[in-house]
């Protein structure tokens, strides 16, 4: 944490403004609550964002519930992470009710349809978490998780996989797949 402190220092806000640092702890299931709430406190004193995978698999959400007794937005949420400051990828394994309180909270989400497809063959809920009023950007998570990193196949999955998941042909149009995969995606970071 002190060399990623010591990085964002140095180098968030720089090239006039143009460079934008987070601090990325993996997932709330990889590193202790004392941690995640150092992290918390940490990027709050200098105005960073929060780049995480929430409830990105059922795994996770079995090790929060042997751990914590809670599923992951709700410990998310009772440690005060569920807010503007959180950039949270995937939300695969979110119900409905989580998925509408974060974007209610203003948790952003980073989507990433070709790794998630292919890694769970599930498609996360970005239709709810829109329809909830959050904010949606697309990403390509890594090459070994979705065999690419080409954001124009990202738009086509997200576009493809929630008609076909929701066998409605309108939902997710083009226009609506490439504002997040620019305009939404800007505004979420």
């Amino acid at each position: 944490l002190a060399a990623a402190l010591a990085f964002a220092d140095d180098w968030h806000g720089a090239a006039e403004g143009r460079i934008t640092v987070m601090l990325g702890p993996q997932a709330p299931d990889m590193l202790p609550r004392e941690l995640l709430l150092e992290v918390k406190r940490a990027a709050a004193r200098r105005g960073l964002m929060i780049h995480m995978h929430v409830a990105q698999g059922d795994r996770e959400i079995d090790q929060m519930l042997k751990r914590y007794g809670q599923r992951t937005p709700a410990f998310l949420d009772a440690q005060g992470y569920l807010d503007e400051q959180l950039l949270a990828v995937h939300l695969t394994e979110a119900t409905n009710k989580e998925t509408a309180l974060m974007a209610r909270r203003g948790v952003r989400m980073v989507l990433c349809s070709g790794s998630i497809g292919i890694i769970d063959g599930i498609v996360p809920p970005a239709h709810a978490f829109r329809a909830a009023g959050g904010r949606v950007a697309l990403g390509s998570d890594q090459a070994s998780g979705n065999n690419c990193m080409n954001i124009f196949n990202e738009m086509k999955l997200t576009a493809l996989f929630n008609k076909i998941k929701f066998r409605d042909p309108t939902v997710m149009p083009a226009w609506a797949v490439l504002r997040m995969a620019t305009i939404e995606g800007a505004q979420a970071i």
